[in-house]
């Protein structure tokens, strides 16, 4: 192949690498580098092997423009980066300061003042009255209790014991009766020898006796009683008391071989038993009948036991013994059958009926008797005494004592004897009587329900249960003839009681308990107590107790004196003295009575006065009375007062004169004396004085009237001002006509209240806001300069005006210490008193209040132009960033809260984009002084990924002003200050404000990413016209490994010089690179032309280039280190060469 042939292939190959691999026309592609020029022919094609080209970073695609126009952002990724600053640089500029001040202030105040007249002529002394009390200490003459002492507790026994039967036993009892040859008439035999017969009884066989008679056993017992017993009721026998009775055929058991006798036997036993329950009778009879039948089975006998528990229908006992006889009486018969044995014939004749009682365990248990009529005998003497010790000294005797009943007793009297039993046994139809009674009292007794001091009652019944009371009213007792030794009374004397009591009726010895007495029990209950007594005193000696009376002496004296020495007072200035005198019982004296004034009375002379004390002995009098001459004060004033506080005592004894009283008038003696001291009204006659200080005052409001009419509107209220130094007030007084008052100076004191809403500098005035001054006047003036240092307001709506009308209080005494002149100088001529304050310099230097600070106009912000490729402009781009940001920087040393609002509105074409306005309200915090620079940072995006710490987030949807890609983004800041909150101003200083912003797009797309890029490569000329070269179709193959997270597309379009199309490509993809930065691979086919000669007039190719984006890769950032890599062969059809 020739070289031009040559040449011209390769032309071809290198347009096909430069359209696939430079499109972005980089020039670091190196087409020299391992391309192998070895042509192998085969087939209807030849494939050229073009080679691979180096790794292409992103970085290197970018020109020089395009690198200044993007930035590394923090994730390493490219991005685009606006940022610029706002300022405010003086937020104060538009405030005139000079209306900030106050018009200087005077005010001038005129009055007259004086010195008083110190005239004593007319000065009086104002009498007055005291009341005391004076303890005579008289002790209470209290005689106690004194009540005699009784004990008439004792027992008198009742002799009941003496009826309990001492013998319990009683002798067994046993007797028998028998019916001799009961079977004679029955029986037909009178000879000894016979054989065995049987018999029969024609009729009933009768019992009876020898005589004819029924047959009868005779009971006789000797029982011993107690002495004196007669009739006795019933003997009640202990258990096991029995009855036994039985009959008998004696003999049958030997004459008969059988038998069978049926009895039909009544028998009485007498009235003389109770049987048991258990074993009853029949109508009071014991039976015998077919039901005991006498048998050859039973030995022919029956026999039937009883239990007795009492005997009764008793004999009267005669000498304390009871003889009781009683008959028990058998009635009946027997019928009778049998066998006689063989000759016992005359035997069975002679078999006899016996009938047998015995009575055995016979135990008295109780007698049941009428109680002989017997007597208690009640007898003896008891003590009654009065022991009373410590009685009152003043007490030499006793009279009478009176005595009443206890209060809250129960009693009925106060004094009750009481006859009472107990432990009485049961008795039926009793009868106790008090056959009589006497008690006999010492003498002197006198009893209120008595005649004489014996008591006596004859015959009344005496009530065992509540027994018999003697109720008695003890009213006095004579002891005049009883002395009292050393405060002691004794005395005693007997009570002395004798009387029977009569006992019957009828009772059971059960109810007798032989080991215990019944008693009559003799008790007394009293209630007595003293009521009074009739007492004889002794004299009576006692010590009063020592009154002080305060006298207290409040002259008015002009208060320009300060000291008194001797004031002579006018006649007629008296003290007087009533004694008020309770009423006593005794009468009363006095013994040694002083009334003692201090050394500065001075009195006229009167009997019994010694200097200053006055003294009574004798009869207490009514009253005292003492002319006063003169006062020795030598006092010094206080307040123009001469205040004499002395004290009066009085002192000494009193004496009660001995007498007969009653002692209720001693206990209730009053024991205090009354005392009512009257002092006259005094008139001073004549004095001297000393001046200690003389003192005028006077008191004055005045107004402060102080005005802004036109405060500036950017104040809306105030709370305070702070003024510039010189602000000040400024205080003049002069006084003129003053009097002679010797060389001491004039003194000042002097109070002015200032207003609340005046501040002054430290030192200058009292927490009430008050300035005191204390010194002297210098030729009658005095001036004093405070400094102002503010003003303190109520923080309410100005309304452009600030008008002050305040009350100033003066309160200025004027005095001269220590002077000595002549009191009557001074006559109330008045002194002039002249006073001036004056206000200036109050201009501000700080305030605090609200405030309304209009910063717009000094916020003029122009429009900030993108400065895009032209690749990113256009309709056809569509960004879809995933994370634009939005920073902010503030700085401030403003002391106002201020709220901001940044507005951010795009030009797209030129035209404003209000629709996509993006809004970010933020705060810029308050400076604590203007020295201080507060700062502030907000981080405004969709999300807060990569937010710094120290950031504030702010949530916004920037994304829409990035889509589509503006030509510029006007920016307004809106700050507010807060007019709702107050705040301190400084009028001195600067106040400013910075706002950084920075608005930050990393290129981080999202799936919605489309960007389209067409460029024209022109005069192209690959120099085949000449060449006698012909092909087949021209491919170009390969992969190409991407890195950049983009899909990218392209296509070309090859024309002539006219824009004939000579041939277009089909669209070739090549895939995104993966997030995590690695390369994808994709494979390249591209059909240049059919064959060669139809690019032989190739001049132009038009180069579409498209890139997106898709979910998977869709917010990873574009990186300088994404690459694409191609390994490329470029494949052509027949090759003809023609030479």
């Amino acid at each position: 192949m020739d070289l031009q042939m040559k040449r011209g292939l390769w032309m071809v190959v290198s347009f096909i690498v430069v359209l696939l691999v430079n499109g972005c026309q980089d020039p670091l592609y190196d087409f020299n580098k391992e391309i192998d020029t070895e042509i192998k022919v085969g087939g209807d094609s030849l494939t050229i092997p073009i080679g691979s080209t180096d790794t292409m970073k992103l970085s290197s695609f970018l020109s020089t423009d395009d690198l200044d126009f993007l930035e590394i952002m923090e994730d390493g990724g490219y991005g685009l980066r606006l940022s610029d600053s706002l300022y405010v640089d003086n937020l104060l500029k538009d405030l005139d300061k000079s209306k900030l001040k106050f018009d200087d202030f005077m005010f001038s105040n005129a009055t007259t003042i004086s010195f008083g007249d110190m005239s004593l002529h007319d000065v009086k002394i104002p009498g007055f009255t005291k009341k005391d009390t004076l303890g005579m200490n008289i002790p209470k003459i209290d005689l106690g209790d004194i009540a005699p002492a009784i004990n008439m507790n004792k027992q008198f026994s009742v002799g009941f014991s003496k009826y309990s039967p001492d013998k319990l036993d009683i002798a067994d009892f046993s007797n028998i009766t028998r019916q001799e040859d009961f079977m004679a008439s029955q029986i037909p035999v009178n000879q000894e020898i016979h054989p065995a017969f049987e018999f029969t009884s024609t009729e009933p066989i009768t019992v009876i006796d020898n005589n004819g008679n029924p047959l009868k056993l005779q009971i006789n017992y000797s029982i011993d009683v107690p002495g004196g017993i007669k009739n006795i009721h019933r003997i009640d026998l202990e258990a096991g008391a029995n009855l036994d009775i039985s009959i008998e055929l004696d003999g049958a058991q030997t004459s008969l071989s059988a038998g069978n006798f049926v009895p039909s036997l009544t028998i009485d036993p007498s009235n003389l038993f109770r049987f048991s329950p258990l074993t009853p009778l029949t109508d009071g009879k014991i039976r015998f009948d077919s039901s005991n039948p006498l048998t050859n089975f039973n030995s022919y006998k029956s026999s039937k036991a009883y239990t007795i528990t009492a005997f009764e229908n008793l004999p009267l006992a005669v000498n304390d013994k009871l003889e009781v006889e009683k008959d028990i009486l058998v009635q009946g018969s027997i019928t009778a059958q049998g066998t006689i044995r063989e000759n016992k014939g005359l035997e069975a004749k002679q078999i006899d009926l016996i009938v047998n009682v015995s009575i055995k365990n016979l135990k008295l248990k109780n007698l049941d008797f009428d109680l002989p009529a017997f007597s208690t005998t009640i007898s003896g003497t008891s003590p009654f005494t009065i022991d009373e010790t410590g009685l009152p000294a003043q007490v030499n005797k006793i009279n009478t004592i009176y005595f009443e009943k206890a209060p809250g007793s129960a009693l009925p009297t106060n004094m009750v004897i009481l006859f009472k039993p107990s432990d009485l046994p049961e008795i039926q139809n009793a009868d106790y009587t008090i056959k009589n009674l006497t008690i006999d009292f010492p003498a002197g007794f006198v009893f209120s329900n008595m005649a004489g001091k014996t008591y006596s009652v004859s015959n009344v019944p005496f009530n065992t249960t509540t027994g018999f009371k003697v109720e008695l009213s003890l009213s006095e007792i004579d002891l005049s003839s009883v002395n009292i030794v050393n405060g002691t009374l004794n005395w005693s004397g007997d009570i002395s009681y004798n009387g029977d009591i009569g006992i019957a009726g009828r009772m059971e010895s059960k109810n007798i308990n032989p080991a215990s007495n019944s008693v009559i029990n003799l008790t007394t209950e009293t209630a007595i107590k003293l009521k009074s007594a009739s007492v004889v005193t002794n004299q009576i000696n006692e010590q009063l107790e020592k009154s002080s009376i305060d006298f207290v002496l409040d002259i008015d004296i002009p208060k320009e004196i300060t000291r008194l020495t001797t004031v002579t007072m006018k006649r007629g200035s008296t003290i007087r003295v009533d004694i008020n005198k309770p009423a006593l019982p005794l009468k009363l004296n006095a013994t040694d009575l002083q009334v003692k004034f201090s050394d500065m009375f001075e009195f006229f002379p009167k009997a019994g006065l010694n200097g200053s004390v006055y003294t009574v002995n004798g009869p207490m009098p009514d009253y005292i009375e003492l002319e006063l001459k003169a006062l020795h004060v030598n006092q010094d004033l206080v307040d123009g007062k001469i205040s004499l506080n002395e004290n009066v005592t009085i002192e000494g004894g009193i004496q009660l004169e001995p007498g007969t009283v009653n002692s209720e008038s001693l206990n209730n003696m009053a024991n205090d004396i009354k005392l009512l001291v009257t002092v006259s009204d005094m008139y001073i006659a004549s004095t001297s004085v000393e001046v200690e200080t003389l003192e005028a005052n006077y008191k004055d409001l005045a107004t402060l009237n102080l005005a802004i009419d036109d405060i500036p509107s950017e104040i809306v209220s105030l709370d305070s001002i702070v003024l510039k130094s010189g602000s000040a007030i400024g205080m003049e007084i002069n006084l003129t006509n003053l009097p002679d008052l010797g060389n001491n100076p004039l003194l000042a004191n002097i109070k002015i209240k200032f207003p609340k809403l005046l501040v002054f500098a430290p030192g200058q005035v009292n927490a009430e806001n008050e300035l005191v001054i204390e010194q002297a006047f210098v030729n009658g003036k005095l001036n004093k300069t405070l400094n102002l240092r503010g003003l303190k307001f109520d923080g309410k709506a100005l309304d452009g005006k600030l008008i002050l009308n305040e009350k100033v209080d003066f309160d200025v005494t004027v005095r001269i210490e220590n002077p000595t002149i002549n009191s009557d100088d001074l006559n109330n001529d008045p002194v002039a008193a002249g006073m001036n304050i004056s206000i200036k310099g109050l201009e501000f230097q700080k305030v605090y209040g609200k405030f309304n600070v209009d910063l717009n106009d000094q916020l003029n912000i122009g429009n900030i132009k993108l400065q895009l490729p032209d690749i990113l402009k256009g309709n056809d781009v569509s960004l879809d960033i995933t994370n634009p940001v939005l920073t902010l920087a503030t700085e401030s040393n403003i002391g106002i809260p201020v709220d901001a609002a940044l507005g951010l509105t795009k030009y797209v074409d030129g035209s404003l984009v209000t629709n996509d306005k993006v809004t970010v309200n933020f705060r810029l915090p308050k400076a604590n002084s203007p020295s201080e620079i507060m700062k502030s940072y907000y981080w405004v995006s969709p999300t807060d990924d990569g937010k710094p710490a120290h950031y504030t987030f702010v949530q916004s949807n920037l994304q829409k002003l990035l889509q589509p890609l503006p030509d510029s983004v006007k920016l307004d800041l809106v700050p507010t200050i807060d007019n709702n909150y107050q705040h301190l101003i400084d009028l001195m200083a600067v106040y400013k404000l910075k706002v950084k912003y920075d608005i930050n797009i990393p290129f981080k797309f999202g799936k919605d990413l489309s960007i389209t890029v067409r460029d024209t490569i022109n005069d192209i000329d690959l120099g085949l016209g000449e060449e006698g070269l012909n092909t087949g179709s021209l491919e170009l193959l390969g992969t190409i490994l991407n890195s950049i997270p983009l899909n990218l597309e392209l296509q070309l379009l090859l024309t002539d010089a006219n824009f004939n199309i000579l041939a277009t490509t089909s669209k070739q993809t090549i895939a995104a690179g993966a997030p995590d930065g690695n390369a994808v691979a994709s494979k390249l086919a591209i059909k240049l032309a059919d064959n060669l000669d139809n690019l032989k007039r190739l001049n132009k190719v038009i180069l579409t280039f498209k890139a997106t984006s898709n979910t998977t890769v869709a917010g990873t950032p574009l990186k300088p280190d994404n690459f694409i890599k191609a390994e490329l062969r470029a494949r052509v059809g027949g090759v003809k060469v023609t030479l």
